[in-house]
């Protein structure tokens, strides 16, 4: 059994949903499970429309407007989603009269986005003659608490039986499940991925088909280094690295969950469906440098400890802090005087912090590179490398706390970037080409 998995730009009109329905067909095996996004932009339509509905008004037009171009598109009923599109409507005028638009109130906004999706996907399989249900991940036992999806006990015999029961091939929600307290709830940016990879592991399947419009994993971003490699096969724990330091092709904590239930993971190229795409599996030990990963908005807090107060106290202050308001720290070092954290830059990150972090010192501007490999910390050609990435003002950066270093984070203005990038892959990959 086989999971496939297409995100937004997979779905993003009427043809693209009709070449990922034959890709199901080609590349899906007896009896596939089938995992979707919302529609490209769906999901920031949504969003726009719970915060101009706080505001007191909000722009139904787009909305509607999308999907039912999607149903012509597909020859489908006009009227087919109007049902969601009532229920959608209702929740934003709430809004737009008064009610305090929530976290899980706005999850349940962006939920419409997936709902929608599987019922269209589900329609279009049926049509080309694949018998197939919408199924809302929520109700397979989909649990996020934390930062994680968990995967309870009996997961696998719960949802094997639940998808026994539903006719065809199961079309399953992305980005939804819900919170430790039974309400609906999102998984972030790419969180399909793990949501594919989570029930690709419940299920025990062969492996899990993540199709991107992207060749698959590369020594670097082909859109900042033309001349990048790619990586037709690689091991769990260097794909989580390059995932976790910002490839962008698929979620930091797909890999992870993949790992521990020996599961492949295979990206694959929607525009070259019979290409090699990159292969996820298994656990060398190569050493050396294998890819480039970065990050390009990226911000440095800083914050004192008080010498007269235990340091553990003033650390689950900062992090219950950080997290009550949303913000999920990328990188933390930790020393006897002070925390450093790297977080993820965004307009109303100086505003967060200055409310939840009032002594910390922000610095907003920067940008990581992160040279992703085996036995960096004993590499003389990589010490010579962050020595000279010096003249660009970087420093490296010391997580701390890996058993095993796969990986040397490089620190510095984010004007730099691009140069930074290209210096690094043409010295430790054209120089190897010779």
């Amino acid at each position: 059994m086989r999971v496939l998995k297409f995100g937004g730009t997979a779905l993003r009109d009427g043809p693209a949903v009709r070449h990922a329905v034959r890709i199901v067909r080609e590349f899906g095996g007896e009896r596939p499970v089938v995992v979707v996004s919302a529609h490209f932009g769906v999901t920031s339509l949504l969003a726009r429309a719970v915060e101009d509905a706080m505001r007191g008004a909000f722009e139904w037009d787009p909305l509607r407007v999308r999907h039912r171009t999607l149903l012509r598109q597909l020859e489908l009923p006009g009227d087919f989603l109007d049902r969601h599109l009532s229920e959608l409507h209702g929740v934003l005028e709430m809004l737009r009269n008064g009610k305090r638009a929530d976290g899980r109130l706005r999850d349940f906004v962006l939920s419409f986005g997936e709902r929608m999706s599987v019922r269209v996907f589900a329609a279009v399989l049926r049509r080309e003659g694949i018998d197939a249900t919408p199924v809302d991940a929520h109700d397979l036992g989909l649990v996020k608490r934390g930062a994680h999806l968990t995967l309870p006990e009996d997961a696998p015999e719960a949802v094997a039986r639940h998808l026994a029961q539903v006719r065809g091939v199961p079309v399953i929600t992305g980005f939804l499940a819900l919170d430790e307290e039974g309400f609906l709830t999102t998984l972030g940016r790419d969180g399909s991925d793990l949501t594919a990879v989570w029930f690709g592991a419940a299920l025990a399947a062969e492996e899990v088909q993540l199709w991107k419009r992207v060749r698959g994993l590369m020594t670097a971003d082909p859109h900042v280094v033309p001349t990048a490699q790619h990586l037709p096969l690689i091991g769990w724990s260097l794909a989580t690295e390059i995932a976790r330091h910002g490839s962008g092709v698929l979620h930091a904590g797909a890999v992870d969950p993949a790992h521990r239930a020996r599961l492949t993971i295979h990206v694959r190229d929607l525009e070259d469906p019979d290409g090699p795409g990159s292969r996820i599996v298994g656990d060398e030990r190569k050493p050396g440098v294998v890819a480039i990963a970065h990050r390009p908005n990226v911000a440095q807090l800083r914050v004192r400890f008080d010498a007269e107060r235990s340091r553990s106290e003033q650390l689950l202050e900062l992090f219950s802090s950080l997290a009550a308001a949303g913000v999920d720290p990328y990188l933390g070092s930790i020393d006897s005087d002070e925390a450093e954290l790297l977080l993820t830059e965004d307009d109303a990150l100086e505003r967060v912090v200055a409310d939840c972090v009032p002594d910390g010192v922000l610095t907003r501007g920067l940008s990581t590179v992160t040279l992703v490999g085996g036995e960096l910390d004993r590499s003389p050609e990589v010490d010579a490398a962050i020595a000279d990435a010096a003249e660009f003002g970087a420093r490296e950066f010391h997580a701390g706390g890996e058993q095993e270093v796969r990986s040397r984070v490089i620190l510095f203005e984010r004007a730099l970037l691009e140069e930074l990038v290209r210096r690094l892959h043409a010295r430790f990959f054209l120089a190897a080409q010779g």
